[in-house]
């Protein structure tokens, strides 16, 4: 059954695309794609009108270079998919079309010299999929991707219903959004409520749920950062994780956007963790091998703690290093440098001991704040 529908708009050649866009609509075809070489703007416009007008969910794949190409005529236009995304949104919020997802896709180098650079056209685009990377050559991502594009397509679909116009109460719907009770809403950050029921249009609101709340840690989190926090070696666990997750049911992010990303609301973990520990203590109190002995003996699993990256670190794992994804005490890190980045978000760290080694360098810059500290790790590790 088809549930999401995308028109790909792309200047390559039907034999280069038509067998990834097959691949994307998934085992049981839950995605039709249209595809059409890029036209003027206004010709392109008036196809996405008339294909999201169709009543069912619906959304636009874009190439970023559409002017390199022409069509079998030698005609060729002279805009890429930024434009052509932000003509689209400027449209959805002066309410000429309705709102849906936009994604991008392009190769690696394409996104790196035009893309990248082009801070002011990242907040146009719901994702961005390498075509020549894991994201649409492998299976497993192609599976997640196909359940991304549906899920946004359906999300934004729901969003339209969770929106008050008539101007009574608050703009938007956030239980119901989000799928928490009142009382979650309370418990969450304020700035983080205000910041969601300030967005005026849709697609505002969708990119501040995917940006400011799933794609980053805090007051959600994700599997690895869940391990951490609950001192878990998933691997060594083997079916425990898995029977953990199913006693952690009642954590599970069920928002808008969950049927492709899983997570968990922090503050329900933590209120679970008091009621299976008696009030004992808060999860930082205890190492890993503590936690993972309250778990185990509360819930019959055989759950295996994790061990510290380093000999010598402290178990009472609160993150995970950015660099190297273990598990990791701020005590044994430095705080990583982020821009833009919202007060209910976690900071990131990176080990000292990836710090010492220079591993996956890219990922990461000190903080300034802690640029004196390390500077004098850095110095130790010169002395021996």
């Amino acid at each position: 059954m088809i549930s999401a529908k995308y028109l790909c708009i792309d200047d390559q050649t039907a034999e280069t695309i038509d067998p990834v866009l097959y691949a994307l609509e998934g085992p049981d075809k839950s995605i039709e794609f249209s595809k059409m070489h890029p036209k003027e703007l206004a010709e392109q416009f008036e196809r996405i009108k008339q294909e999201s007008s169709r009543g069912v969910p619906f959304g636009v794949l874009v190439d970023l270079r559409l002017d390199e190409l022409p069509d079998d005529d030698g005609n060729k236009v002279f805009y890429r998919g930024s434009t052509l995304a932000q003509d689209l949104r400027t449209r959805m919020a002066l309410g000429e079309i309705d709102n849906f997802p936009i994604v991008l896709w392009s190769v690696n180098d394409k996104l790196a010299r035009s893309y990248e650079p082009d801070s002011a056209s990242h907040d146009l685009f719901d994702a961005v999929y390498l075509k020549d990377g894991p994201d649409v050559s492998s299976p497993e991502g192609i599976a997640k991707r196909t359940l991304q594009l549906q899920a946004f397509a359906v999300g934004y679909c729901y969003l339209k219903e969770c929106r008050n116009l008539k101007g009574e109460g608050e703009s938007w719907d956030l239980p119901r959004t989000l799928g928490v009770s009142g009382a979650d809403l309370d418990i969450l950050d304020p700035r983080f409520v205000q910041y969601l029921l300030s967005s005026e249009v849709v697609y505002v609101f969708a990119r501040k749920v995917l940006n400011s709340l799933i794609r980053e840690e805090g007051i959600l989190v994700g599997e690895k950062m869940l391990a951490a926090k609950l001192g878990v070696d998933i691997e060594a666990s083997g079916d425990s994780w898995e029977g953990l997750l199913s006693a952690l049911g009642e954590c599970r992010y069920s928002g808008i956007f969950s049927e492709a990303y899983t997570r968990w609301w922090l503050h329900r973990i933590s209120s679970y963790w008091d009621k299976l520990n008696s009030g004992k203590g808060a999860l930082r109190r205890f190492g890993a091998s503590g936690r993972v002995r309250v778990l185990n003996d509360a819930l019959g699993l055989s759950l295996v703690a994790a061990t510290p990256l380093v000999e010598g670190y402290s178990d009472r794992f609160a993150t995970l290093c950015i660099a190297t994804s273990a598990p990791l005490d701020t005590v044994d890190a430095f705080k990583v440098l982020r821009v833009d980045s919202f007060p209910w978000q976690e900071s990131r760290y990176v080990s000292a001991y990836a710090a010492g080694n220079r591993i996956n360098r890219a990922l990461w810059k000190i903080d300034p704040l802690e640029m004196e500290r390390y500077l004098e790790f850095k110095e130790g590790l010169k002395n021996g």
